[in-house]
């Protein structure tokens, strides 16, 4: 399992690639059944999907998805169709929604 809570960054860029679907964070909390914040209750969450990661944008809007930015945890033979599946089926799961569509969302900036 990998968490991300926000963006994580060894130096002044940062990125991220993750196939998922973003929420408002009052959407999340209903579709979790929950009053806990979001920072709280994800991690509790995500635990039993290993490929499941969140990021927070900041203004009340989360992406949750599988990260495609780590590569080590796949089998490189699987293709871009498999591993979106595997994360439609994974967050299907974790949601228990399974009208649930996934996009590509990508992220970069540079603080310098």
């Amino acid at each position: 399992m990998k968490i991300r809570n926000g963006f994580v960054s060894n130096s002044s860029s940062s990125s991220f690639c993750i196939f998922g679907q973003m929420f408002e964070e009052n959407d999340l909390r209903q579709k979790l059944q929950t009053d806990i914040p979001m920072y709280e209750i994800l991690p509790q969450k995500i635990k039993d999907f290993k490929n499941i990661t969140y990021s927070s944008y900041g203004d009340g809007s989360w992406v949750i998805g599988l990260d495609l930015g780590d590569f080590n945890n796949f089998d490189e033979s699987l293709t871009i169709k498999q591993l979106k599946d595997l994360a439609t089926k994974e967050l299907r799961e974790l949601l228990n929604d399974q009208t649930i569509q996934l996009a590509l969302y990508q992220e970069a900036w540079y603080n310098g």
